[in-house]
């Protein structure tokens, strides 16, 4: 698969009052800086919460095809339909050996969940699809380089403590985990947006900066250029 401009790791987990998602703005051109304030995270529905990581371009054909099913489909689509849709749209691209460079993180409140009440974790739904089509389900989901670095940290912090994580703790929590990301990941950026799915619907954050601390890699006594 051949890349041009590519965005780097979502990353989502199950908290106290639904699901939480963050993803930074970037776009990179290789190793190339190339583009900012590149939305990845998208609404579809009152429920569900989509976060894509990959190709760019591949990103917007995936989206403009899930606007076109959902046009065409008066039935609501709950969070489960939508990544079924999602599966069987990437497992026959790779079917026709034309794969879309995507891993795609989709949550949301299943049907049957009564707005403003209290949801129970089988109601939450967060699952991921790869670009074979290749998907799962768990409690805490990153993509891309981020689950490799991003995912340990976020599973010592939330695993067996899924109903006692409040919004707030959990908005800290994704800041840290992009910090993190930030700082270990070129292709990241301080620029991010967090997404929720809760019982009052589905919310999407404008992009805003972390505020980092580069000085661990200053050193007063080191000559640059003599």
């Amino acid at each position: 698969m051949r890349n041009f401009v590519t965005g780097t790791s979502v990353v989502s987990f199950k908290y106290k009052d639904g699901i939480i998602m963050g993803a930074d703005t970037r776009g990179s051109y290789g190793r190339l800086a190339k583009y900012s304030g590149i939305q990845r995270m998208f609404k579809f529905g009152d429920k569900t919460l989509i976060g894509i990581s990959g190709e760019v371009s591949d990103m917007q054909y995936l989206v403009k095809t899930l606007n076109i099913l959902t046009e065409e489909d008066n039935r609501g689509i709950d969070p489960k339909g939508y990544h079924k849709i999602i599966q069987r749209i990437l497992y026959s691209a790779r079917s026709r050996i034309s794969p879309l460079n995507l891993s795609v993180c989709v949550g949301g409140i299943n049907a049957g969940h009564e707005r403003g009440c209290a949801i129970s974790n089988e109601k939450k739904m967060l699952g991921c699809v790869n670009h074979l089509g290749n998907f799962y389900f768990s409690d805490v989901i990153c993509t891309g380089i981020g689950s490799y670095i991003a995912l340990p940290f976020l599973r010592s912090k939330v695993e067996g403590r899924e109903d006692e994580i409040t919004r707030e703790e959990a908005t800290s929590l994704i800041e840290e985990t992009m910090r993190i990301l930030c700082y270990r990941d070129c292709n990241a950026s301080n620029e991010i947006q967090i997404g929720y799915a809760d019982s009052q619907g589905v919310h999407i954050s404008d992009p805003y900066p972390l505020e980092t601390n580069w000085d661990i890699g200053i050193r007063e006594d080191e000559i640059v250029i003599e």
